[in-house]
């Protein structure tokens, strides 16, 4: 495991903050919000070596999204399964998708893909919305399905009916406020 992308506070939204392109040192989000759940914390550490078994060059929302689901004590991977939805055949459906990696894990990536810092920056401002105190796997979730771009729409979307059971099940948790059990 990698340490995890610090997070800070300063009230700007300046876009400079967010463009790090130094592959030396991890990457550092302006949010709303000045910490992670310990789950999600871990989640997006995990992601990092997602990547790097795929030997990627930065982490993505896929990765993110592989990653909470590898942690059953997470509430986005709660929720999944309260869903029916089994981790492994998510992860299988996924790497069915993305063809299996060969190599051997390589250095872990050092950034973030433009589209999983905006997952985090909309995680980030859900939290916000719903008065949480860090942001947990399941505003992660959020983030994820909002970019609608990913394999975890695609793996999650009920022929006919869409993702409409997950998002009112992610509504319901937030309300109910529904944590990560770390």
């Amino acid at each position: 495991m990698t340490d995890t992308p610090k997070m800070r506070m300063n009230g700007t939204n300046d876009a400079a903050d967010l463009d790090n392109d130094s592959t030396e040192t991890s990457p550092e989000l302006v949010t709303p919000l000045d910490s992670f759940s310990a789950s999600a914390s871990s989640a997006l550490s995990s992601a990092a070596d997602v990547a790097a078994s795929r030997s990627r060059s930065a982490i993505t929302c896929d990765d993110l999204f592989v990653a909470i689901l590898g942690d059953p004590e997470s509430a986005a991977s709660r929720l999944l399964q309260s869903l029916d939805f089994s981790a492994t055949n998510l992860v299988r459906q996924i790497q069915f998708i993305l063809g299996e990696s060969r190599q051997p894990a390589g250095s872990l990536p050092a950034e973030w893909s433009p589209r999983l810092t905006e997952c985090i920056e909309v995680a980030g401002l859900e939290a916000a919305k719903w008065h949480a105190p860090e942001v947990q796997t399941t505003h992660l979730l959020v983030g994820i399905l909002r970019d609608r771009r990913g394999l975890a729409s695609l793996v999650l979307e009920t022929p006919g009916i869409g993702l409409e059971p997950v998002g009112a099940a992610l509504s319901r948790a937030m309300r109910d406020q529904v944590t990560d059990q770390r």
